[in-house]
């Protein structure tokens, strides 16, 4: 057994007295491990801790999380979020929400989180890994349509900041927070943080599912796409609300046209990369599937426009 292995467990309990913090490590590690276990109810406790071990967090959070968390990095620690065994101080929906919001920030500083049914695994294993075999990454796309069904129907798009596909239009998304939220809801808080537009998550449509290998050059990522069609009521709202924000070029958030898109990525193959690519990723893909199931803009009028674009190529023959 290597000298990795060995490195003391810490589990640090907020707000609540020794008693039922030794009950909880009873209830979540292997007895075998148990000698191991430092079980503390003082966040100040990860200074002393040996650098390399983990650190589970449970309990009630008292506003010591983020805290501990960053101080825990700091010592190159591997602080690990067991979600399922922590709550915040207060019960009421708005903290509920809040709480949501500050594990996000943590993962985001890259604070892994687990559940309770996999911390045994994960302190028998010499590295921090969820798992013994690899699994794939998942992500979500938004289709955010106005004027859904006419001709006049557009979609919001952003211009990638940042590689892969930098500089290229895409649809907002982003990757799934493990543990922290839904498929749906990770849609709706990427469309906020691309584009700063409050998108209902139980307003979603699925419209499908990507999952080629080679669809992401950063692994093997799932990505689930979604559509919201904006209620006509809605509209102003929407249009005065989207600005710019994380991943997206500054003043690149708009909305483009359904059909000038389509008519653009008339060559498209979809599952196949294209010399002429349109969108970012294969979210052509997506945009193809959603007209076809939900005919964004009326096949008559899409028929007008590929029409309109031959007869200028022949003219110019």
């Amino acid at each position: 057994m290597t000298t990795e292995k060995r490195k003391p467990i810490v589990l640090i309990v907020g707000h609540a007295s020794s008693a039922l913090a030794a009950q909880l490590a009873a209830k979540l590690l292997p007895q075998a491990d148990l000698e191991r276990v430092v079980v503390s109810t003082d966040p100040q406790d990860v200074e002393a801790i040996e650098a390399g071990s983990m650190v589970f967090l449970t309990g009630v959070d008292d506003g010591t999380l983020v805290p501990t968390c960053e101080r825990a990095l700091a010592r190159d620690l591997e602080p690990i979020l067991v979600v399922d065994a922590l709550r915040p101080l207060q019960t009421t929906p708005e903290a509920a929400k809040d709480f949501t919001s500050t594990l996000g920030h943590l993962v985001e500083k890259r604070v892994q989180t687990t559940v309770s049914a996999q911390v045994p695994g994960l302190v028998k294993m010499s590295r921090l890994m969820h798992y013994s075999y690899p699994k794939a990454d998942s992500t979500t796309t938004l289709l955010v349509v106005i004027d859904s069904g006419t001709a006049d129907a557009a979609v919001l798009t952003i211009e990638r900041a940042r590689a892969p596909f930098k500089d290229m239009l895409s649809f907002p998304g982003g990757f799934l927070d493990p543990h922290l939220e839904s498929l749906p809801g990770c849609s709706s808080r990427e469309a906020f943080e691309e584009t700063h537009l409050e998108v209902p998550p139980e307003a979603l449509e699925l419209v499908d599912v990507r999952s080629n290998p080679e669809r992401d050059e950063r692994g093997h990522v799932i990505d689930h796409g979604y559509l919201w069609r904006v209620p006509a009521g809605m509209r102003a709202k929407v249009l005065a609300a989207i600005k710019a924000g994380d991943d997206a070029k500054a003043d690149s958030t708009r909305f483009t046209r359904v059909a000038t898109l389509l008519a653009a990525g008339e060559s498209h193959q979809p599952g196949k990369a294209s010399g002429s690519r349109v969108l970012a990723f294969d979210h052509m893909d997506l945009l193809l599937e959603a007209q076809k199931r939900y005919a964004l803009v009326p096949p008559r009028s899409l028929f007008r426009r590929l029409a309109h674009r031959l007869g200028r190529y022949l003219l110019s023959l």
